[in-house]
């Protein structure tokens, strides 16, 4: 029996066009709450026969965080050996690149990580890179994308399946789950995640409009931010 989290996601699969057949997934796990989740339903959903997919699990370590970052990696290691999915660890020099290209940590993190999932989708002949964006990023991008500057494009947000490259698709089965619901989700498996404490530093963009900016718009609604900007 299938826990209402696993429904939800098992329906999106339903709602897109996907090949559920000849090729793999690319799981893209930081060993955070959103990527674990996403790491444990797909795996359920495999053992049900809903997916018939390759599952396979990367995890990219950024170097930022030290033993933390280290850390980090062991643990994505541990659960996907006991979920017995093929695990691939990679480790890129962010503030290098951030030096020698200067770009801000954010804009090299981003560069090399999709350099990098590309590159191992491809090698592992997966057709879809699968990432834990879910609904509380989506508000956070759609905010994002304003204070920078955006077309009508920019404010319908994250896409759930989007063609990146060469016959390469991004999919995002939790993007219509909160947080919230993400936390309740662990708590029924009995899993802890990793905490990235980077997240609370306010000096980065992403983490001002989630700790400041979005909760101060919430004070001056009726109505919950989150679900209003889903459904641009």
């Amino acid at each position: 029996m299938l826990l209402e989290l696993e429904k939800k996601v098992a329906e999106f699969f339903e709602t897109i066009e996907f090949d559920s057949f000849s090729t793999g997934i690319l799981l893209a796990v930081s060993g955070g709450a959103d990527s674990l989740a996403l790491l444990y339903v797909l795996h359920v959903l495999k053992e049900k026969n809903i997916i018939r997919n390759k599952l396979f699990c990367v995890h990219i370590n950024h170097q930022l965080r030290g033993i933390n970052a280290d850390k980090d990696e062991r643990f994505v290691i541990a659960q996907a050996n006991k979920l017995d999915i093929q695990v691939e660890t990679i480790r890129i020099n962010v503030r290098e690149h951030a030096k020698e290209n200067k770009l801000s940590i954010e804009t090299a993190a981003r560069k090399l990580r999709i350099e990098n999932l590309k590159k191992i989708a491809k090698e592992n002949s997966c057709k879809y890179i699968a990432t834990g964006h879910q609904k509380n990023d989506n508000a956070e991008t759609i905010f994002h994308r304003l204070l920078r500057g955006t077309g009508y494009r920019g404010l319908a947000g994250i896409w759930p399946i989007r063609e990146f490259d060469e016959n390469i698709y991004y999919l995002r089965p939790l993007l219509n789950i909160t947080r919230d619901e993400i936390f309740y989700y662990l708590q029924q498996k009995h899993l802890n995640w990793q905490e990235d404490h980077t997240n609370l530093d306010c000096i980065y963009t992403r983490n001002y409009i989630r700790h400041k900016l979005m909760p101060y718009i919430q004070t001056q609604s009726d109505k919950s931010i989150v679900e209003q900007l889903s459904i641009l």
